[in-house]
């Protein structure tokens, strides 16, 4: 007998740029596909998106052909009795009030460590929610160890009722993409070579340190490394103290705002080197992300992106301007480090699919429905595996 999933998705234009919204562009296209390869000896599921009434463009066509979708601004238990759900997976972190069993995902706990980066009032939204939520769920799922354990101590929940799942990366090369690196270089006037920083300006992604730590490169090696920064500008909740702002008028810094996931693609196989020195994550897209291009990566030592990224990153203290601006110097001038960190990277990355992600999905809606797990299912959700090392 399949089960019946629903998974609650609202996801606007420019939240598909967003980490959750292309975790849920990632995440649905992986379990549709799961279900469309004719090997598949997987019990059946039955998928419902429940999206955004203004904007249902982010699904792929194979989401659109093997799950049904339906429009609601905010579901409720009845909608969900309506489309004679067995399980709801609310995919952002919003408390959706329900009696059927449910997966929630809280991504990460940024109010909990960075609440003054925010404005109060969407950090008592995110206190109501994000509380709620988890301890309505039948089963937490998280991006990771480290934001487990967070959620375990900071709400008293049952480790037993908390997953940690490693994601895949959202963006990977395609082929015929050598057009595309021609296009973008033109068309955004990108260097020859430059590091890359994809985020959102959310003050805890930490921008004005990487800026401050480049003109400590500057200022002490006489040597300019060009920053292209890309991600959506539109962050009206941020505490006006914390805003970034005029990101461009830097030296050296070329902000591009909120480009296209083509485009995006293109700037990762043109960069020479990811940077991403965020203050807090709840996982690290962007690490593996970076991998997927063959893309050394430079990145905050910090729980989540340690437990991503092993030995194949080389990490630094995001509080440090001049830790930041050292170690980027020293992997940008290094060339056997940033191809050691390549290898390392290309054994590690194989850890990280959306292929394995939706097989453990694939068991955890089982497991919320109460239905008795294979060995196999066991087996998907187990993490770390044996081979994980957290360096």
């Amino acid at each position: 007998m399949s089960l019946r999933v629903g998974l609650v998705a609202p996801v606007e234009p420019q939240g598909r740029s967003s980490g959750v919204g292309r975790y849920i562009v990632s995440l649905t296209g992986a379990l549709a596909a799961l279900g469309a390869d004719p090997d598949c000896t997987l019990p059946e599921l039955e998928f419902v998106v429940v999206t955004s009434p203004r904007n249902g463009g982010w699904m792929s066509p194979t989401v659109r052909d093997r799950m049904t979708v339906v429009t609601e601004t905010h579901p409720s238990d009845s909608f969900f009795e309506e489309l004679d759900l067995d399980v709801v997976h609310v995919l952002v972190p919003r408390h959706v009030p329900t009696d059927r069993p449910t997966l929630f995902n809280p991504y990460d706990l940024r109010h909990v460590f960075h609440p003054e980066l925010f404005r109060d009032n969407l950090v008592r939204r995110w206190e109501r929610n994000i509380p709620a939520g988890c301890r309505q769920a039948t089963i937490v799922d998280t991006p990771s160890q480290a934001t487990k354990d967070a959620i375990v101590e900071q709400y008293g929940i049952d480790p037993e009722r908390v997953q940690p799942l490693p994601l895949g990366p959202s963006i990977t090369p395609e082929s015929g993409d050598d057009a595309l690196l021609d296009e973008v270089t033109a068309r955004y006037d990108v260097p020859e070579s430059f590091a890359l920083f994809p985020a959102t300006t959310w003050p805890h992604k930490n921008h004005r340190r990487l800026v401050d730590a480049l003109a400590h490169i500057r200022e002490t090696c006489d040597e300019t490394i060009p920053l292209v920064c890309t991600g959506n500008r539109e962050t009206p909740w941020v505490d006006p103290e914390h805003a970034i702002e005029d990101l461009g008028a830097n030296e050296g810094v070329r902000d591009l705002g909120y480009i296209d996931a083509s485009h995006l693609r293109a700037l990762y196989h043109l960069s020479d080197l990811l940077v991403y020195p965020s203050l807090y994550e709840g996982g690290g897209l962007p690490v593996i992300e970076g991998w997927a291009f063959d893309t050394p990566v430079v990145c905050s030592d910090i729980p989540p992106l340690r437990e991503t990224g092993g030995d194949a990153v080389a990490y630094v203290d995001p509080t440090s301007v001049e830790d930041i601006g050292d170690t980027i110097h020293e992997v940008w001038t290094d060339r056997s480090r940033r191809d050691r960190l390549v290898e390392r990277a290309r054994d590690r990355r194989e850890r990280f699919t959306w292929q394995r992600t939706a097989r453990m999905y694939h068991a955890l809606y089982r497991k919320a429905a109460g239905r008795e797990l294979s060995t196999a299912d066991r087996a998907a959700l187990q993490y770390p595996d044996d081979g994980e090392q957290t360096g």
